[in-house]
């Protein structure tokens, strides 16, 4: 098995486990898949409630600040608790500085084949310019995490 085929793999099955935590803790509120047109790239929520996760972070500063924040404002999703990341093209990763400014406290889920990406190396020093506020390497999932 190719070392790209894993790491999807790996991001998979912890997207499954990140869905079924975030839906069995809110058994109540009704549940909505929005799959959001940001051009060339990928960006989906899964919403309940106030709170939300998303896979892929868009293909752009400007898909993230006229796409995808106000989407996430109309639909009043207040916490948004992790972001899957499916893998490091620019296309799927460039909007998430932007989106880190408006929710700082999200999670970033990601597997370990980010780690060497050159572009996605260059987002960890300077994903967010102008905060100062790179992303941090503890969210690279290891060998361990994967258990």
């Amino acid at each position: 098995m190719s070392a790209s085929r894993n790491i999807l793999i790996v991001v998979g099955l912890g997207a499954v486990a990140g869905v079924g935590w975030f839906l069995g803790s809110r058994p109540d509120e009704s549940i909505q898949l929005v799959f959001l047109a940001v051009g060339q790239g990928d960006c989906a929520i899964l919403k309940q409630g106030k709170s939300a996760i998303m896979i892929d972070a868009g293909p752009t500063d400007s898909a993230a600040n006229f796409t995808i924040l106000p989407d996430l404002r109309m639909r009043g999703i207040t916490d948004l608790e992790t972001i899957f990341l499916s893998h490091p093209d620019e296309d799927h990763i460039a909007g998430l500085g932007v989106i880190r400014e408006r929710y700082p406290n999200v999670k970033i889920a990601m597997s370990e084949g980010f780690r060497d990406d050159p572009t996605f190396l260059a987002r960890l020093s300077g994903s967010n310019p102008g905060s100062g506020r790179p992303l941090r390497r503890r969210y690279l999932l290891s060998a361990e995490d994967r258990g």
